[in-house]
């Protein structure tokens, strides 16, 4: 239990003593990142790991417990009774994963919910530097777009430049194919992949990656809409100098804005804002929060907190 004084009175941070974590089922990141919290806190952990398990973070996790001494339990099966018994509770997942365990628990004061977001990058500076077709590539890549900080679209202010920014990209992530290839797919990741193509095809767009040995994708999204993609790889190019108007549609399920140049931060933070976009980063660092972000908006551990004010009454 911490302390700190002031206005007269002392406030102390009280700390959850059990925390109980869902973890995401397409990537660890989110799990290794609750642990870190965790263990700052000094609070057990109990995770929800998803069926198909997560090795590098269950690894991950018995060493920690080993070397730090802390109380960290891995679950298969989810267990209602000991989620109830937690002092707080972090979800992970799609909204309606997130809607289905706030029901199964009822009232707690502690529970925070991590669902789907989506982020897309800004290109407002003309040009298309090899450089920044490299930091592009970097950041539709990493994770396969499996995260809420996976671009699914990068807009730029008309039709001209954002064809030459999707033929530059469409080019360097076919570089990329031939230095890391992609992972193994589903046959249900591939028909999702085939499905948003042909919809892209459908509705006039152009399309690069269509064909035998190209598992990625670019759209010029030549009528200026916006749509949440398969991932693995799949990125959209949309043309339009109203670039509030494109994102009107998703205001309050946005996250991360890439911008470039970053010069211009100025000029684009109130409508990011008002859009409700919590983070701006530059080009290639999507995927790569400092430490001290706050996710969706909110500090993650003085939200896991409850403050007690003592009174001295003096």
């Amino acid at each position: 239990m911490g302390c700190e004084s002031g206005g007269g009175a002392e406030r102390r941070a009280v700390i959850p003593q059990e925390i109980y974590h869902v973890c995401a089922s397409n990537l660890s990141v989110s799990a290794e990142m609750s642990l870190l919290i965790a263990s700052v806190l000094g609070s057990a952990a109990v995770f929800k790991l998803p069926s198909a398990g997560l090795p590098e973070f269950e690894v991950m996790a018995g060493k920690v417990r080993d070397s730090l001494g802390l109380a960290i339990t891995l679950l298969r099966d989810h267990d209602v009774q000991r989620m109830r018994g937690a002092d707080a509770v972090v979800v992970y997942g799609s909204d309606e994963t997130i809607q289905k365990f706030r029901q199964e628990l009822g009232w707690k004061p502690r529970f925070l919910g991590y669902g789907q977001k989506l982020s897309v990058g800004l290109l407002w500076g003309g040009g298309k530097a090899p450089d920044q077709v490299k930091r592009m590539v970097r950041d539709v890549v990493t994770y396969e777009q499996a995260g809420c900080l996976s671009p699914q679209a990068y807009l730029c202010p008309d039709l001209e430049q954002a064809e030459c920014w999707a033929e530059a990209l469409a080019g360097a992530l076919a570089e990329e194919e031939l230095r890391h290839p992609s992972p193994a797919r589903s046959f249900e990741e591939e028909g999702l992949i085939f499905e948003a193509r042909q919809r892209m095809l459908l509705r006039g767009n152009r399309v690069w990656g269509t064909g035998s040995g190209q598992p990625w994708t670019v759209v010029l999204a030549r009528d200026g809409f916006l749509e949440m993609g398969p991932g693995h790889r799949f990125i959209q190019v949309i043309p339009g100098s109203d670039w509030m108007k494109i994102l009107q549609p998703w205001k309050g399920k946005l996250s991360t804005l890439a911008l470039e140049p970053m010069e211009r931060l100025e000029e684009f933070t109130k409508g990011a804002a008002s859009l409700g976009f919590s983070r701006i980063c530059p080009l290639g660092a999507m995927q790569f929060p400092v430490l001290g972000w706050c996710h969706d908006g909110r500090p993650r551990l003085a939200d896991l907190l409850t403050w007690m004010t003592v009174e001295s009454g003096s």
